[in-house]
């Protein structure tokens, strides 16, 4: 605004009315009337005046003071300088947002993909643990694994086919490896239940070509004319065919093996292991000591059972079954099936050393009698029981003592035992099963 400058020498006149100011010159002053509304007043150095009423911003095509400014689109972010607005800066909606109440809310598919953060490669986004939280990249580092819950986490891994939960339905044959006119033919499941199955095609059931204990199925039968490449999925229709049960199909055991175990006094005895059976073999000698393998006994109070098949002599008296052993002092107690002329008789041995018998008593001459004999050790707190069965299921005691009474302090080792005193023949026992729980 200009500033009205009076000469000491020439009164100003009086103002003018409203809308009016009045502006001084060196030799005169004048009366400015004022511009139209929204106009201030600006110096001009064309003007008679040395002033005019002009515009701020462009209006009406009179050019204003300040350049113009450009079409604002939506989506564009106006700086200023004012406190009152948040931040300095006034955010318009653009695509994508909408203005609801004062706030910018994000719309449905508000977002592209390309706009979307960038994701590791061959991977999905997710939360992997189970609870909530940002979700983050979920990798597949290994070809052929598949997105699936493993405990409370989120991954990719192999399908564990035997969770009964992992898996519905049957294969069909077409997809079995080598099915489907792949040079050969393939039983995809050998079923076992109890009644028969729906679907003969793809389903065999057990009671028809081939009967197996209770509960065993078999996978893939391959029946091709050359061995299957993947013994895992196939299983080629000359070998022999191994179950998780027993001889007698209503019992369960569990395939032995020579693993993990300690000869004791060997001498010339020997063990083969062949479809999870272990026979063992001592050659004729006419000798009352024990032969057999050791390892240690489970902690606790285990109970160790074992399924044997003695091959024995009648004409003198032989040995085969389990016993307890004391590994310091080599005192043993041994639960025996023993070869007489008039049958099987079943039996305990107690040892001072392996090559030193304490005392024998029998039990009694089994009268009825099948292939497979049970053997079995019950361990207590305090004590060690001996029981014997025929079927695997139904045991019977008939050896009870504290731990101490015979050992020194107590057993702390469990194994399989044999004695031979046949002078002409070699005697052998499978071990069938063996199991500690």
């Amino acid at each position: 605004m200009a500033i009205a400058r009076h000469r000491f020498n020439s009164p100003a006149p009086d103002v003018g009315g409203p809308n009016t100011i009045k502006v001084s010159h060196w030799n005169d002053s004048h009366i400015f009337v004022g511009g139209t509304d929204g106009q201030i007043l600006v110096s001009d150095s064309v003007s008679p005046d040395g002033v005019k009423w002009g515009n701020l911003l462009d209006v009406n095509g009179d050019t204003g003071l300040l350049p113009p400014i450009p079409p604002i689109d939506a989506g564009y972010v106006l700086t200023s300088a004012n406190p009152a607005l948040p931040n300095g800066v006034i955010l318009l909606p653009g695509p994508g947002l909408s203005l609801e109440g004062g706030l910018i809310s994000l719309e449905d598919n508000g977002v592209s993909n390309a706009k979307f953060r960038d994701s590791l490669g061959l991977s999905v986004l997710g939360r992997a643990l189970d609870s909530s939280g940002d979700p983050d990249d979920i990798v597949a580092g290994t070809d052929d694994h598949t997105l699936r819950r493993s405990g409370t986490s989120l991954g990719f891994g192999p399908l564990d086919l035997s969770n009964p939960d992992a898996t519905t339905g049957l294969l069909p044959g077409d997809k079995v490896e080598g099915g489907g006119g792949g040079g050969g033919t393939v039983t995809d499941v050998l079923w076992v239940g109890p009644e028969a199955p729906t679907d003969t095609d793809t389903e065999l059931w057990a009671d028809t070509d081939m009967v197996l204990p209770s509960g065993a199925v078999l996978d893939t039968l391959w029946e091709g004319p050359t061995p299957p490449e993947d013994p895992r999925t196939e299983l080629w229709a000359d070998t022999t065919v191994t179950t998780s049960q027993a001889l007698y199909p209503f019992v369960p055991f569990t395939p032995f093996s020579t693993t993990g175990w300690t000869w004791v006094n060997q001498g010339t005895a020997s063990v083969v292991e062949s479809n999870n059976i272990v026979f063992a073999t001592l050659p004729a000698a006419s000798a009352n000591a024990i032969r057999g393998q050791v390892k240690a006994l489970p902690a606790g109070t285990p109970t160790i059972t074992s399924a044997v098949i003695p091959v024995l002599w009648s004409t003198t008296q032989s040995q085969a079954g389990i016993a307890l052993r004391e590994s310091a002092t080599d005192k043993w107690v041994a639960l025996f099936m023993t070869g007489y002329v008039s049958g099987l008789s079943l039996e305990y041995h107690k040892h001072t050393t392996a090559t030193t018998q304490s005392t024998a008593t029998s039990i009694g001459v089994l009268w009825s009698y099948g292939a497979i004999f049970y053997l079995r050790f019950q361990i207590t707190a305090t004590q060690y029981v001996g029981t014997f069965s025929l079927d695997g299921i139904n045991f019977m005691p008939f050896l009870t003592e504290n731990k101490n009474t015979f050992f020194t302090t107590a057993p702390d080792q469990i194994g399989w035992a044999m004695k031979c005193q046949q002078t002409t023949r070699a005697i052998g026992c499978s071990y069938v099963s063996w199991k500690e729980t």
